[in-house]
């Protein structure tokens, strides 16, 4: 599917550019220049990305047609498109591309040689917001749920926003693929913030985009101020240009700028192709000017060629002389990797400057062109490829270490890997260790962490509370109430509610695993209740040494009175008969009335069932789930019935039946004859008979 992707954002350029009246062989490599691109191979391991990038030209594309034709069918086509693309899970490229969208709209004479009014332009981007929402409603919904009630909803920090932001000395990562070596040590990796593997371009793609920013039409425009407003955006904090869009929604609710670079890979792309047709047309035409350009273009060539030459004859010597100047680790790359790709990239520019030159002097085009593009498309791939390496699917599957020894027993019960660990070890860096919370799921197991990059508000307060004890010891109260069985230190510990499991080495770290004696299990019943207004006062409550929470409940009630409901003293067992993702049964046996705690997060959408009657979900504990249950025998179900995703499921039909009314209105307008008119007939020479 990964591989597919690639070919797809190869296939879905080559069709935009033939759109725009661009030759095949020219589309052919635009389309390789995109597929190929250091954006898409660092990108491949975050797959919203990959597969939302994708779609992008063919949005643009049909945006344009129905812009063309008038044809609804294409404005819904264009629609359906970026809903696959939001669909994809990568908002920030939907974002994007609506702004593109609107761009087009206002300068649309420049891609399509008619008049249009304002009125036109906004009817278009309407009919295209309307369907969008209408058919992505099934996931927008839920979507717009889960960042009400996440760590988003009141937007990012400027410095969490502006993570990952494209350095200015990263430009020359365009010519040079990762001279820094940012992925060399953990210590490089955060603090430069390097999230895209490889930006690499090579001269190529450069030089044929001058070539049509120089003697393009009036769509250089376009392209250039696309390519330069894609940068500034990628550059993110390293402009002060982020600051003010980082106070407009949905912008401070974006992580990672360098996302946004995507268009100006493809802008680059689409130039790259239209440079090489200008190419083409100007030798047909003896134009003077493309000549001069690509005479400029072999001596810069020949200055790389006598780079290569240096570099290959003084080896030794600058090897020598970079290291006494210090570029090398750990501020940069190994001397010997940065030599390799500087002779890499000069051999390569100096061969596709001189084809060019061929090119223009000698009579074999065809031969020369195919020269010229294979070198292009060559350096890409050459410089590019090697940034992944490649893994067994056993290897992968397998669990091993840590969470083999917890899934042997696999349960309810979570396990938690400490705040002082996770900085000890950086785990989610380096390779695949199963229990870190993307792997974790695989095997069955429960982290109490969960996934951070949208991660439930009130649940990241509780999270937060580990932070304000000195210790694992210390933190045992919140072991209980999050229902954690095992944890994972990377230090030891001795105490009697601690038992150790196992002992391995990751990352060439100690990392222990523990049995929480102390666990009390997922469902616990309560006689003491106190009710509280206020979060602050609940967390305050659960870092007090002195707090005993398997005897008393604390039920957040926002507007309601500070009390305690103490009852008479209850016995309770609870017993799991499943549990599933939207569906859990459990029964209870108590002797008294008293609340049912449940150590699952509190999330709109859930229900709960007495006996099949219907009861209140409190907050308990912060961020956990507690129901009232009276004495004796009862069947208890949780049931999530997400009035969201119902909402947008019926938002989405609507949108299906608008699309199909469209469609087969739009083809009753085309059609020759309408329905219900008396067209009569003629005889040979035109008269009605």
């Amino acid at each position: 599917m990964i591989i597919l992707h690639f070919v797809f954002s190869g296939m879905t350029t080559y069709a935009f550019l033939r759109h725009i009246k661009v030759t095949r062989p020219s589309a052919a490599t635009g389309g390789l220049v995109f597929m190929l691109s250091g954006y898409l191979l660092s990108v491949h391991n975050l797959l919203p990305h990959l597969f939302g990038v994708s779609w992008f030209p063919l949005i643009l594309l049909y945006f344009l047609k129905y812009f063309e034709t008038k044809s609804t069918r294409h404005i819904i086509l264009s629609s359906i498109f970026l809903v696959i693309q939001f669909f994809a899970g990568a908002p920030e490229i939907v974002i994007l591309t609506v702004i593109v969208l609107f761009i087009t709209a206002l300068f649309l004479k420049t891609f399509v040689n008619k008049d249009f009014t304002i009125r036109e332009r906004l009817y278009g981007m309407l009919w295209i917001g309307t369907i969008f929402l209408l058919l992505s409603g099934l996931q927008w919904t839920s979507f717009y749920e889960l960042h009400r009630q996440s760590i988003r909803s009141s937007g990012l920090d400027y410095v969490s926003a502006t993570t990952w932001s494209f350095a200015w000395k990263d430009f020359i990562q365009f010519f040079l693929p990762d001279i820094f070596g940012y992925q060399q040590t953990l210590e490089k990796y955060w603090l430069n913030q390097s999230w895209l593997k490889t930006v690499y371009l090579g001269m190529g793609p450069i030089l044929l985009s001058a070539m049509f920013f120089v003697k393009g039409g009036k769509t250089r425009f376009i392209f250039l101020s696309l390519t330069l407003f894609s940068l500034i955006l990628g550059l993110g904090g390293n402009t002060p240009f982020y600051k003010l869009l980082h106070k407009i929604p949905p912008f401070n609710s974006v992580r990672y700028p360098v996302k946004f670079l995507f268009l100006f890979f493809f802008s680059i792309s689409v130039t790259t192709a239209m440079g090489l047709d200008i190419l083409k047309e100007g030798i047909r035409r003896n134009d003077k000017l493309v000549k001069q350009m690509v005479i400029v273009f072999f001596y810069i060539g020949f200055i790389f060629a006598l780079g290569w030459g240096f570099l290959h004859f003084w080896h030794q010597e600058v090897a020598d002389l970079l290291d006494q100047r210090g570029i090398k680790p750990p501020l940069y790359n190994d001397i010997w990797f940065n030599i390799h790709n500087a002779k890499r990239f000069l051999l390569f520019s100096f061969l596709l400057c001189t084809g060019l030159l061929l090119y223009v002097r000698l009579r074999a085009k065809k031969l020369l062109l195919c020269f010229v593009l294979l070198v292009l498309v060559g350096d890409l791939f050459l410089a590019n490829y090697g940034f992944y390496g490649r893994v067994s699917w056993k290897w992968f599957a397998n669990a091993g270490g840590l969470a083999e020894e917890m899934s042997a027993n696999v349960e309810t019960g979570r396990f938690l890997v400490s705040n002082k660990t996770e900085d000890d070890l950086n785990s989610i860096l380096m390779g695949k260790n199963s229990w870190v919370a993307p792997y974790a799921a695989m095997y069955g197991l429960y982290t109490v962490g969960g996934a951070e990059v949208m991660r439930i508000g009130h649940h990241d307060k509780y999270l937060g509370l580990f932070r304000c004890v000195r210790n694992i010891i210390e933190a045992q109260e919140l072991l209980t109430i999050g229902g954690v069985k095992y944890v994972i230190l990377s230090y030891p510990v001795d105490n009697e509610n601690f038992g150790l499991k196992k002992h391995e080495k990751v990352n060439d770290k100690n990392t222990y695993l523990y049995y929480y004696r102390g666990y009390p299990g997922r469902f616990l019943f309560f006689n003491r209740v106190h009710f509280v207004d206020d979060d602050q006062k609940v967390m305050l409550k659960m870092i007090d040494q002195k707090s005993d929470f398997r005897k008393e409940l604390i039920i957040t009630l926002p507007g309601a009175r500070e009390s305690l409901l103490v009852k008479k003293p209850i016995k309770g067992t609870g017993h799991l008969v499943s549990y599933h993702s939207n569906r859990i049964v459990l029964t209870s046996e108590t002797d008294g009335d008293g609340f049912l705690y449940l150590s699952d997060t509190y999330y709109p959408g859930w229900r709960a069932y007495v006996d099949g009657k219907e009861t209140k979900i409190y907050r308990a504990n912060l961020a956990f789930r507690a129901i009232e249950v009276p004495a004796g025998r009862h069947t208890v179900v949780f049931r999530y019935v997400p009035v969201a995703f119902y909402l947008g499921l019926c938002l989405t039909l609507i949108g299906i039946a608008l699309c199909v009314w469209l469609l087969f209105r739009d083809r009753r307008i085309s059609s020759p004859f309408s329905e219900g008119q008396d067209h009569g007939t003629v005889d040979d020479k035109g008269n009605d008979v």
